[in-house]
């Protein structure tokens, strides 16, 4: 299992998903979804700069759309649930859109709260380090039934460089359902 990023681990497992591997993005190869790798090249696009959020509002993704979802980084480990598309809502859940969540814990987190924390962890770190973070696990979903999915987080700056959001896209891979994931 390859993990490179120390705010989630592979093999790391919580009450939704279970991380197979978890890297940094150089290429495009480790890239299964066809629109996962099609979102990764338009954001590789702008070579050492950070496409910003407009760029990306003008980016023609409209087959794209309903697997997006956005993070507004709101300052130092502190995130707000952005939008999501139809399919990232039925995938990942779409009740917190608009909610707050940061890397802050205290001794009375309840474990949804601690999970978040775990999820901002991440987040402050594809901040930090400026590229895409790629995941492959199985998550499991409304009806109870495990299935493999992939995903990308990209971050999105602004003309003074600073991290604004956080743009990611994700997809199911049908033919990884009930566990059976493997390392693709």
């Amino acid at each position: 299992m390859k993990s490179k990023d120390p705010g989630r681990k592979a093999g790391e497992k919580n009450y939704r998903y279970q991380l197979e591997s978890v890297e940094v993005l150089e290429d495009a190869s480790r890239i299964q979804s066809p629109m996962i790798r099609k979102f990764f090249n338009w954001w590789r696009s702008f070579g050492p700069e950070l496409p910003g959020i407009d760029a990306f509002d003008s980016f023609p993704h409209d087959e794209l759309q309903p697997n997006i979802f956005r993070v507004d980084v709101i300052g130092e480990g502190r995130f707000l649930f952005g939008g999501r598309g139809h399919m990232a809502r039925m995938i990942l859940g779409g009740k917190n859109t608009g909610s707050e969540f940061s890397t802050n814990l205290t001794e009375a987190s309840s474990q949804f709260e601690q999970e978040n924390a775990k999820l901002a962890q991440y987040y402050a770190t594809v901040a930090k380090n400026r590229l895409c973070s790629h995941c492959q696990g199985t998550l499991m979903t409304l009806n109870f039934m495990d299935i493999g999915f992939e995903s990308l987080d990209a971050p999105l700056g602004n003309a003074h460089g600073d991290i604004t959001h956080i743009v990611g896209i994700i997809d199911t891979n049908p033919s990884n359902i009930l566990g059976e994931t493997e390392m693709l």
